[in-house]
Protein backbone atom coordinates (compact mmCIF):
# COMPACT_ATOMS: atom_id res chain seq x y z
CA UNK A 1 0.00 0.00 0.00
CA UNK A 2 1.31 3.42 -0.99
CA UNK A 3 1.46 5.87 1.90
CA UNK A 4 -0.38 9.19 1.65
CA UNK A 5 1.39 11.83 -0.44
CA UNK A 6 3.10 9.26 -2.67
CA UNK A 7 2.22 7.44 -5.88
CA UNK A 8 3.29 4.24 -7.62
CA UNK A 9 5.16 4.71 -10.94
CA UNK A 10 7.36 2.68 -13.27
CA UNK A 11 10.41 3.77 -11.25
CA UNK A 12 8.79 2.95 -7.95
CA UNK A 13 7.02 4.99 -5.32
CA UNK A 14 7.67 8.74 -5.58
CA UNK A 15 6.02 11.84 -4.10
CA UNK A 16 2.72 12.84 -5.71
CA UNK A 17 4.09 16.18 -6.89
CA UNK A 18 7.09 14.58 -8.62
CA UNK A 19 6.96 13.62 -12.29
CA UNK A 20 8.14 10.43 -13.97
CA UNK A 21 9.84 11.49 -17.19
CA UNK A 22 12.81 10.88 -19.47
CA UNK A 23 15.99 12.89 -19.94
CA UNK A 24 14.62 14.97 -22.81
CA UNK A 25 12.22 16.63 -20.39
CA UNK A 26 15.26 17.91 -18.49
CA UNK A 27 16.94 19.39 -21.54
CA UNK A 28 18.26 19.05 -25.06
CA UNK A 29 20.73 16.25 -25.89
CA UNK A 30 23.73 16.83 -28.15
CA UNK A 31 26.42 14.48 -29.39
CA UNK A 32 30.11 15.20 -29.75
CA UNK A 33 32.60 14.91 -32.56
CA UNK A 34 36.27 14.81 -33.52
CA UNK A 35 37.82 17.16 -36.09
CA UNK A 36 40.11 15.53 -38.62
CA UNK A 37 43.46 14.81 -37.03
CA UNK A 38 45.09 15.28 -40.45
CA UNK A 39 44.29 19.00 -40.55
CA UNK A 40 46.54 20.92 -38.12
CA UNK A 41 44.47 24.12 -38.20
CA UNK A 42 41.63 22.27 -36.47
CA UNK A 43 43.70 21.66 -33.34
CA UNK A 44 45.41 23.53 -30.47
CA UNK A 45 42.96 26.38 -30.42
CA UNK A 46 41.04 28.08 -27.61
CA UNK A 47 38.14 25.61 -27.30
CA UNK A 48 38.40 22.82 -24.72
CA UNK A 49 37.75 19.38 -26.27
CA UNK A 50 36.82 16.70 -23.75
CA UNK A 51 37.39 12.94 -23.93
CA UNK A 52 36.30 10.22 -21.46
CA UNK A 53 39.83 10.15 -20.02
CA UNK A 54 39.51 13.85 -19.13
CA UNK A 55 36.35 13.01 -17.20
CA UNK A 56 37.74 10.05 -15.26
CA UNK A 57 40.92 11.81 -14.13
CA UNK A 58 39.18 15.02 -13.04
CA UNK A 59 38.22 15.16 -9.37
CA UNK A 60 35.03 16.77 -8.16
CA UNK A 61 31.82 17.79 -9.91
CA UNK A 62 33.15 20.25 -12.47
CA UNK A 63 35.56 20.05 -15.36
CA UNK A 64 37.33 23.17 -16.57
CA UNK A 65 40.40 21.83 -18.35
CA UNK A 66 41.06 19.21 -21.02
CA UNK A 67 44.20 17.68 -22.45
CA UNK A 68 43.42 18.84 -25.98
CA UNK A 69 41.83 21.89 -27.55
CA UNK A 70 40.37 22.66 -30.95
CA UNK A 71 39.90 25.78 -33.05
CA UNK A 72 36.75 27.44 -34.38
CA UNK A 73 37.52 25.80 -37.73
CA UNK A 74 37.76 22.43 -35.99
CA UNK A 75 34.41 23.01 -34.30
CA UNK A 76 32.71 24.09 -37.52
CA UNK A 77 34.10 21.16 -39.50
CA UNK A 78 33.08 18.35 -37.16
CA UNK A 79 29.99 17.00 -35.42
CA UNK A 80 31.11 18.62 -32.18
CA UNK A 81 28.81 21.11 -30.44
CA UNK A 82 29.99 23.86 -28.11
CA UNK A 83 28.30 23.28 -24.75
CA UNK A 84 27.69 26.27 -22.44
CA UNK A 85 28.58 26.45 -18.75
CA UNK A 86 26.68 24.01 -16.50
CA UNK A 87 25.98 21.58 -19.32
CA UNK A 88 26.21 17.92 -18.35
CA UNK A 89 28.88 15.93 -20.19
CA UNK A 90 27.80 12.27 -19.99
CA UNK A 91 30.10 9.46 -21.16
CA UNK A 92 28.11 6.95 -23.20
CA UNK A 93 31.01 4.92 -24.56
CA UNK A 94 33.73 3.00 -22.65
CA UNK A 95 33.28 4.57 -19.19
CA UNK A 96 29.51 4.67 -19.48
CA UNK A 97 27.75 6.84 -16.90
CA UNK A 98 30.77 8.91 -15.86
CA UNK A 99 29.83 12.57 -16.00
CA UNK A 100 30.80 16.12 -15.10
CA UNK A 101 29.35 19.60 -15.27
CA UNK A 102 31.45 21.91 -17.44
CA UNK A 103 32.43 25.17 -15.75
CA UNK A 104 33.60 26.70 -19.03
CA UNK A 105 32.16 26.34 -22.54
CA UNK A 106 33.62 23.20 -24.12
CA UNK A 107 32.94 20.45 -26.59
CA UNK A 108 33.49 16.70 -26.49
CA UNK A 109 34.34 13.79 -28.74
CA UNK A 110 31.70 11.34 -29.95
CA UNK A 111 31.86 9.25 -26.79
CA UNK A 112 29.36 11.54 -25.06
CA UNK A 113 25.73 12.53 -24.92
CA UNK A 114 25.70 16.08 -23.57
CA UNK A 115 22.72 17.84 -22.03
CA UNK A 116 21.84 21.54 -21.98
CA UNK A 117 19.15 21.86 -19.34
CA UNK A 118 16.12 24.07 -19.73
CA UNK A 119 15.38 26.80 -17.23
CA UNK A 120 13.10 24.80 -14.96
CA UNK A 121 15.63 22.11 -14.11
CA UNK A 122 18.75 22.14 -11.93
CA UNK A 123 21.97 20.89 -13.60
CA UNK A 124 23.33 19.95 -10.17
CA UNK A 125 20.26 17.88 -9.37
CA UNK A 126 20.44 15.99 -12.67
CA UNK A 127 24.18 15.46 -12.13
CA UNK A 128 23.43 13.58 -8.90
CA UNK A 129 20.35 11.82 -10.27
CA UNK A 130 22.22 10.34 -13.22
CA UNK A 131 24.80 8.87 -10.85
CA UNK A 132 22.20 6.50 -9.43
CA UNK A 133 21.11 5.51 -12.96
CA UNK A 134 24.44 4.03 -14.10
CA UNK A 135 23.20 0.45 -13.87
CA UNK A 136 20.28 1.33 -16.13
CA UNK A 137 22.69 2.91 -18.62
CA UNK A 138 24.90 -0.17 -18.75
CA UNK A 139 21.85 -2.43 -19.14
CA UNK A 140 20.81 -0.51 -22.27
CA UNK A 141 24.28 -0.17 -23.81
CA UNK A 142 24.95 -2.34 -26.86
CA UNK A 143 27.89 -3.16 -29.12
CA UNK A 144 30.28 -5.97 -30.04
CA UNK A 145 33.61 -4.10 -30.26
CA UNK A 146 32.72 -1.74 -27.41
CA UNK A 147 29.58 -0.90 -25.49
CA UNK A 148 27.79 2.32 -26.33
CA UNK A 149 24.61 3.91 -25.03
CA UNK A 150 22.62 5.45 -27.88
CA UNK A 151 20.49 8.56 -27.53
CA UNK A 152 17.40 6.44 -28.15
CA UNK A 153 18.25 4.05 -25.32
CA UNK A 154 19.32 6.88 -23.01
CA UNK A 155 15.86 8.35 -23.44
CA UNK A 156 14.28 5.03 -22.39
CA UNK A 157 15.57 5.45 -18.84
CA UNK A 158 12.80 6.64 -16.56
CA UNK A 159 13.78 9.54 -14.30
CA UNK A 160 12.09 11.22 -11.38
CA UNK A 161 11.65 14.99 -11.53
CA UNK A 162 10.78 17.01 -8.43
CA UNK A 163 9.55 20.61 -8.68
CA UNK A 164 12.42 23.00 -9.43
CA UNK A 165 12.70 24.48 -5.88
CA UNK A 166 13.05 20.98 -4.41
CA UNK A 167 15.62 20.05 -7.05
CA UNK A 168 17.67 23.03 -5.90
CA UNK A 169 17.41 22.10 -2.20
CA UNK A 170 18.42 18.48 -2.85
CA UNK A 171 21.33 19.58 -5.02
CA UNK A 172 22.49 22.04 -2.34
CA UNK A 173 22.43 19.37 0.38
CA UNK A 174 24.43 16.94 -1.76
CA UNK A 175 26.81 19.68 -2.92
CA UNK A 176 27.54 20.58 0.70
CA UNK A 177 28.61 17.06 1.60
CA UNK A 178 30.50 16.81 -1.70
CA UNK A 179 32.48 19.91 -0.68
CA UNK A 180 33.30 18.29 2.65
CA UNK A 181 34.46 15.11 0.89
CA UNK A 182 36.56 17.12 -1.58
CA UNK A 183 38.25 19.03 1.24
CA UNK A 184 39.11 15.77 3.00
CA UNK A 185 40.50 14.32 -0.24
CA UNK A 186 42.69 17.41 -0.67
CA UNK A 187 43.90 17.21 2.92
CA UNK A 188 44.80 13.53 2.52
CA UNK A 189 46.67 14.32 -0.70
CA UNK A 190 48.55 17.12 1.09
CA UNK A 191 49.52 14.81 3.97
CA UNK A 192 50.74 12.19 1.50
CA UNK A 193 52.80 14.81 -0.32
CA UNK A 194 54.34 15.94 2.99
CA UNK A 195 55.20 12.33 3.81
CA UNK A 196 56.74 11.79 0.38
CA UNK A 197 58.88 14.89 0.70
CA UNK A 198 59.98 13.97 4.20
CA UNK A 199 60.90 10.44 3.08
CA UNK A 200 63.12 11.83 0.34
CA UNK A 201 64.99 13.93 2.91
CA UNK A 202 65.00 11.92 6.15
CA UNK A 203 65.58 8.49 4.62
CA UNK A 204 68.60 9.70 2.69
CA UNK A 205 70.22 11.72 5.45
CA UNK A 206 69.80 14.99 3.54
CA UNK A 207 67.94 16.31 6.58
CA UNK A 208 68.70 15.17 10.11
CA UNK A 209 66.37 15.16 13.07
CA UNK A 210 67.39 17.37 15.95
CA UNK A 211 70.01 15.82 18.22
CA UNK A 212 71.39 13.26 15.75
CA UNK A 213 74.81 13.61 14.12
CA UNK A 214 76.05 10.02 13.85
CA UNK A 215 77.27 8.26 10.72
CA UNK A 216 75.18 6.42 8.16
CA UNK A 217 76.46 3.38 6.34
CA UNK A 218 75.64 1.34 3.25
CA UNK A 219 75.02 -2.26 4.17
CA UNK A 220 73.60 -5.35 2.46
CA UNK A 221 70.31 -6.61 3.93
CA UNK A 222 71.63 -10.14 4.30
CA UNK A 223 74.38 -8.97 6.66
CA UNK A 224 71.96 -7.77 9.33
CA UNK A 225 68.68 -9.59 8.65
CA UNK A 226 67.24 -13.03 8.04
CA UNK A 227 65.34 -13.29 4.76
CA UNK A 228 62.63 -15.92 4.28
CA UNK A 229 60.55 -16.81 1.24
CA UNK A 230 57.12 -18.40 1.65
CA UNK A 231 55.23 -21.20 -0.01
CA UNK A 232 51.78 -22.51 -0.89
CA UNK A 233 50.32 -25.76 0.40
CA UNK A 234 48.80 -27.99 -2.28
CA UNK A 235 45.38 -26.67 -3.22
CA UNK A 236 44.40 -30.23 -4.15
CA UNK A 237 44.45 -31.27 -0.51
CA UNK A 238 41.57 -29.74 1.52
CA UNK A 239 43.24 -30.90 4.76
CA UNK A 240 45.83 -28.16 4.26
CA UNK A 241 43.34 -25.29 4.14
CA UNK A 242 40.82 -23.58 6.42
CA UNK A 243 42.81 -23.86 9.64
CA UNK A 244 43.85 -21.24 12.18
CA UNK A 245 47.18 -20.12 10.70
CA UNK A 246 47.07 -16.82 8.75
CA UNK A 247 48.44 -17.20 5.22
CA UNK A 248 49.10 -14.17 3.05
CA UNK A 249 49.05 -13.91 -0.74
CA UNK A 250 51.12 -11.35 -2.63
CA UNK A 251 47.96 -9.49 -3.66
CA UNK A 252 47.57 -8.37 -0.04
CA UNK A 253 50.84 -6.41 -0.05
CA UNK A 254 48.88 -3.36 -1.16
CA UNK A 255 47.52 -3.10 2.39
CA UNK A 256 51.02 -1.80 3.27
CA UNK A 257 50.54 -2.33 7.03
CA UNK A 258 49.20 -5.88 7.30
CA UNK A 259 47.11 -6.61 10.39
CA UNK A 260 44.71 -9.12 8.82
CA UNK A 261 44.87 -11.53 5.86
CA UNK A 262 42.20 -13.60 4.16
CA UNK A 263 43.93 -16.97 3.84
CA UNK A 264 44.05 -19.68 6.50
CA UNK A 265 46.02 -22.94 6.48
CA UNK A 266 46.24 -25.86 8.86
CA UNK A 267 49.24 -27.22 10.73
CA UNK A 268 49.39 -30.00 8.14
CA UNK A 269 49.50 -27.36 5.37
CA UNK A 270 52.35 -25.62 7.16
CA UNK A 271 54.33 -28.82 7.59
CA UNK A 272 53.80 -30.00 4.01
CA UNK A 273 54.89 -26.87 2.16
CA UNK A 274 57.84 -24.48 2.05
CA UNK A 275 55.96 -21.75 3.89
CA UNK A 276 56.84 -20.92 7.48
CA UNK A 277 55.46 -18.77 10.28
CA UNK A 278 57.21 -15.41 10.37
CA UNK A 279 56.95 -13.16 13.42
CA UNK A 280 55.32 -9.76 13.53
CA UNK A 281 57.36 -6.69 12.56
CA UNK A 282 58.97 -8.04 9.41
CA UNK A 283 59.42 -6.14 6.17
CA UNK A 284 57.57 -7.92 3.36
CA UNK A 285 58.70 -7.57 -0.26
CA UNK A 286 56.84 -8.77 -3.33
CA UNK A 287 59.12 -11.10 -5.29
CA UNK A 288 56.67 -11.69 -8.14
CA UNK A 289 53.03 -11.26 -8.94
CA UNK A 290 50.73 -9.50 -11.33
CA UNK A 291 50.64 -5.76 -11.87
CA UNK A 292 52.68 -3.67 -9.46
CA UNK A 293 53.15 -6.38 -6.83
CA UNK A 294 56.81 -7.10 -7.54
CA UNK A 295 58.96 -4.72 -5.49
CA UNK A 296 56.09 -3.57 -3.26
CA UNK A 297 57.02 -3.24 0.42
CA UNK A 298 54.69 -3.92 3.35
CA UNK A 299 54.95 -4.42 7.12
CA UNK A 300 53.18 -7.09 9.17
CA UNK A 301 51.87 -6.42 12.67
CA UNK A 302 50.81 -10.06 13.20
CA UNK A 303 52.63 -13.36 12.82
CA UNK A 304 51.67 -15.15 9.60
CA UNK A 305 52.76 -17.30 6.70
CA UNK A 306 53.17 -16.06 3.15
CA UNK A 307 53.13 -17.53 -0.32
CA UNK A 308 56.28 -17.97 -2.39
CA UNK A 309 55.89 -14.55 -4.04
CA UNK A 310 56.73 -12.74 -0.80
CA UNK A 311 60.05 -12.39 1.00
CA UNK A 312 60.03 -11.57 4.71
CA UNK A 313 62.96 -9.57 6.11
CA UNK A 314 63.58 -9.81 9.86
CA UNK A 315 66.40 -7.47 10.99
CA UNK A 316 68.51 -7.96 14.09
CA UNK A 317 66.44 -5.87 16.55
CA UNK A 318 69.40 -4.88 18.72
CA UNK A 319 70.89 -2.81 15.88
CA UNK A 320 68.25 -2.28 13.24
CA UNK A 321 64.67 -1.00 13.41
CA UNK A 322 62.31 -2.94 11.15
CA UNK A 323 59.90 0.00 10.80
CA UNK A 324 62.72 2.22 9.51
CA UNK A 325 63.67 -0.52 7.05
CA UNK A 326 60.06 -0.76 5.87
CA UNK A 327 59.86 2.94 5.11
CA UNK A 328 63.27 2.84 3.43
CA UNK A 329 62.31 -0.13 1.24
CA UNK A 330 59.05 1.59 0.36
CA UNK A 331 61.16 4.23 -1.43
CA UNK A 332 63.09 1.57 -3.36
CA UNK A 333 60.24 0.24 -5.50
CA UNK A 334 61.75 1.38 -8.79
CA UNK A 335 65.22 0.11 -7.89
CA UNK A 336 63.83 -3.30 -6.93
CA UNK A 337 61.83 -3.54 -10.16
CA UNK A 338 64.89 -2.74 -12.26
CA UNK A 339 67.12 -5.06 -10.23
CA UNK A 340 64.76 -7.99 -10.68
CA UNK A 341 64.75 -7.98 -14.46
CA UNK A 342 67.36 -5.52 -15.66
CA UNK A 343 64.89 -2.89 -16.75
CA UNK A 344 61.25 -3.17 -15.70
CA UNK A 345 59.93 -6.17 -17.67
CA UNK A 346 58.33 -9.40 -16.39
CA UNK A 347 61.22 -10.60 -14.28
CA UNK A 348 61.15 -11.57 -10.63
CA UNK A 349 63.06 -10.89 -7.45
CA UNK A 350 64.73 -13.68 -5.49
CA UNK A 351 65.74 -14.23 -1.89
CA UNK A 352 69.39 -13.86 -2.93
CA UNK A 353 68.75 -10.51 -4.66
CA UNK A 354 67.03 -9.21 -1.53
CA UNK A 355 69.91 -10.34 0.68
CA UNK A 356 72.42 -8.59 -1.59
CA UNK A 357 70.39 -5.38 -1.82
CA UNK A 358 72.28 -2.49 -0.19
CA UNK A 359 70.48 0.01 2.05
CA UNK A 360 71.70 3.29 3.52
CA UNK A 361 70.89 3.40 7.20
CA UNK A 362 71.90 5.34 10.36
CA UNK A 363 74.38 3.50 12.58
CA UNK A 364 72.50 4.81 15.62
CA UNK A 365 69.42 2.66 16.32
CA UNK A 366 67.76 5.57 18.13
CA UNK A 367 67.95 7.69 14.99
CA UNK A 368 66.36 4.89 12.97
CA UNK A 369 63.51 4.68 15.49
CA UNK A 370 63.06 8.47 15.57
CA UNK A 371 62.84 8.71 11.78
CA UNK A 372 60.38 5.82 11.60
CA UNK A 373 58.24 7.51 14.27
CA UNK A 374 57.87 10.61 12.08
CA UNK A 375 56.33 8.53 9.30
CA UNK A 376 54.28 6.41 11.68
CA UNK A 377 52.67 9.60 13.02
CA UNK A 378 51.91 10.85 9.51
CA UNK A 379 50.46 7.47 8.55
CA UNK A 380 48.24 7.58 11.65
CA UNK A 381 46.96 11.03 10.67
CA UNK A 382 46.27 9.86 7.12
CA UNK A 383 44.49 6.75 8.40
CA UNK A 384 42.19 8.87 10.58
CA UNK A 385 41.40 11.16 7.67
CA UNK A 386 40.69 8.19 5.38
CA UNK A 387 38.27 6.75 7.95
CA UNK A 388 36.53 10.12 8.18
CA UNK A 389 36.41 10.34 4.39
CA UNK A 390 34.85 6.88 4.12
CA UNK A 391 32.30 7.83 6.77
CA UNK A 392 31.17 10.89 4.81
CA UNK A 393 31.13 8.95 1.56
CA UNK A 394 28.76 6.53 3.26
CA UNK A 395 26.60 9.40 4.51
CA UNK A 396 26.50 10.84 0.98
CA UNK A 397 25.45 7.48 -0.46
CA UNK A 398 22.62 7.27 2.06
CA UNK A 399 21.54 10.85 1.33
CA UNK A 400 21.44 10.18 -2.40
CA UNK A 401 19.38 7.05 -1.88
CA UNK A 402 16.84 8.92 0.27
CA UNK A 403 16.74 12.40 -1.27
CA UNK A 404 16.83 11.48 -4.96
CA UNK A 405 13.93 9.06 -4.56
CA UNK A 406 11.81 11.34 -2.41
CA UNK A 407 11.78 9.05 0.60
CA UNK A 408 13.07 12.05 2.56
CA UNK A 409 11.70 15.47 1.57
CA UNK A 410 13.35 18.86 1.92
CA UNK A 411 10.11 20.81 1.62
Amino acid sequence: MVKPGYKQTEIGVIPEDWECCNIEQYGQIYGGGTPSTNIPKYWDGAIAWCTPSDITKTAGKYISKTDRTITIDGLNNSAATLMPNNSILLCTRATIGELKLCSIPMTTNQGFKNIILNGENSPDFLYYLLQIKKDDMYALAIGSTFLELSKTNLCKIALQRPPFPEQQKIATALSDIDALITNLEKLIAKKKAVKQGSMQELLTGKRRLKGFRGDWHDIAIGSFADVYAGGTPSTANPAYWGGDIPWMSSGELNKKVVSFVQGRITQAGLENSSTRIIPAHCVLIGLAGQGKTRGTAAYNTISLCTNQSIAAILPNPSEFDSKFLYYYMDTQYKALRELSDGGGGRGGLTKKLIEEFSVRIPVDLEEQVAIASVFTDIDYEIEKLVKELNKYRGIKSGMMSELLTGRIRLV
